[in-house]
């Protein structure tokens, strides 16, 4: 699925006429091209989503901050903090809690978005929800719900109320959880195809992902 597919199945499920190009000189694909982003960014945010998540060692900063006695610079493509991990010498992973760290805003960043956390240790990994910018990469369970989300602000900007709240309903009592689930089914899917493909018991590291 691309952009214009996503944004034509948006405007059939709120009713209203599909557009031939993205390009197109009317309202409607000049509100498309403005927000798609920001709806692909706001059901990115609703979960933990495996396709999304990637795991990067944080970069120190010269920054400093009163308490902590190192700070890290969030990634850019970050949606969602899904947690913080250390590795021990032994190369254990723990996962950290919310009193082991603090994260501090950038009011100068354009979207307000975290952009900093400090520690008092060093080498810390992030495990985060990373923004899709490509339509395409998008699992279809995901564009599916998508859509409907789309339909929502569709509705609401050119269709009137009831269609958008159905749009809206659609999404979030069903369309979204379907693909919360069917998310979830992926990774234990992938979890069995390695212990069969090995032949090994497999520990499952939930903080492993790419």
């Amino acid at each position: 699925m691309n952009e214009l597919t996503l944004t034509n199945r948006a405007l059939r499920n709120a009713k209203l006429d599909t557009i031939d190009s993205l390009d197109d000189l009317n309202d409607v694909a000049a509100y498309c091209r403005e927000n798609m982003q920001d709806f692909i960014d706001e059901m990115l945010s609703e979960h933990d989503w495996g396709f999304a998540r990637v795991r990067k060692s944080l970069i120190q900063t010269t920054v400093k901050f009163s308490d902590w006695d190192y700070a890290f610079d969030l990634p850019d493509d970050m949606i969602k903090k899904q947690t913080f991990v250390i590795t021990d010498q032994n190369h254990r992973q723990y996962e950290l809690t919310e009193e082991d760290y603090e994260v501090f805003n950038d009011d100068s960043s354009a979207d307000g978005n975290a952009a900093r956390v400090a520690f008092n240790r060093e080498d810390i990994d992030i495990v985060y929800t990373k923004r899709i910018t490509v339509v395409s990469r998008l699992p279809y369970y995901f564009a599916n719900a998508l859509a409907y989300l789309y339909a929502y602000y569709l509705g609401t900007a050119f269709g009137g109320a009831e269609r958008a709240g159905w749009a809206y309903q659609m999404y979030s009592q069903k369309e979204l959880q379907r693909a919360i689930g069917q998310d979830h089914d992926l990774k234990r899917k992938s979890i069995k195809g390695e212990r069969e493909l090995t032949g090994e018991p497999l520990v499952y590291d939930p903080w492993g992902f790419r």
